[in-house]
């Protein structure tokens, strides 16, 4: 609760565009040729975290439509929604599989319905990729935002990003910005300089 007793909303982390060796759903003989059909490679920035083919049946099961499913076990657990990360990994996927986009929006879709099904209300906060932002379709599906590295951190810590790629993304959080919805910022700065600064932007930028 909060201090005024009020209910305290609390959300759960949850990698739909990766799976990580440490979750509850990796097996110990995946390894090798005995990977799992959804399996892509791992990211060399982030040992112990696997691209996946989010589309693949496999992974939906672990996500939202097995027997008992992580999205499933977050809610038994008590929290009130999920805060997406990857979703942006389609990105990377539409060379090979152009429909990769729209496969996204569908699972964040089909997953947030399973999710309300059990709870009701259950939100859903996105990380990054505010290119599918354009589709009300979308919009319609999430509850808020969480974007990372909006000002700084494109090419180093603390490092002030092109104006042009600033203004771009703004242009796509507002979609989501004008539906009334709320976006976080997520900054990672190392000096109270900095983050004072930086925190005063962002309010100007309605975040």
């Amino acid at each position: 609760l909060k201090p005024d007793g009020k209910k305290r909303l609390v959300i759960s982390y949850m990698s739909i565009g990766e799976a990580e060796t440490y979750r509850w759903y990796w097996r110990d003989h995946w390894k090798g040729d005995d990977m799992p059909g959804w399996q892509v490679m791992e990211n060399c920035a982030w040992p112990r975290a696997h691209m996946v083919r989010f589309w693949h049946d496999g992974w939906k099961d672990i996500i939202y439509q097995g027997r008992r499913p992580y999205v499933k076990r977050i809610i038994d657990a008590g929290f009130d929604g999920v805060y997406l990360d990857r979703i942006d990994v389609y990105e990377g996927q539409m060379e090979q599989r152009p429909s990769a986009r729209d496969d996204m929006i569908a699972f964040v879709t089909d997953m947030a319905k399973a999710a309300r099904a059990w709870k009701p209300g259950f939100l859903v906060i996105a990380q990054n990729a505010e290119d599918l932002l354009q589709e009300k379709r979308y919009r319609d599906v999430i509850d808020g935002l969480g974007k990372e590295d909006l000002l700084h951190g494109h090419t180093g810590t603390g490092v002030r990003n092109p104006a042009k790629d600033v203004a771009h993304s703004m242009e796509l959080i507002r979609n989501l910005q004008w539906d009334y919805k709320p976006v976080f910022a997520v900054e990672y700065l190392t000096t109270k300089v900095a983050i004072a600064a930086t925190e005063k932007e962002l309010k100007s930028l309605g975040m």
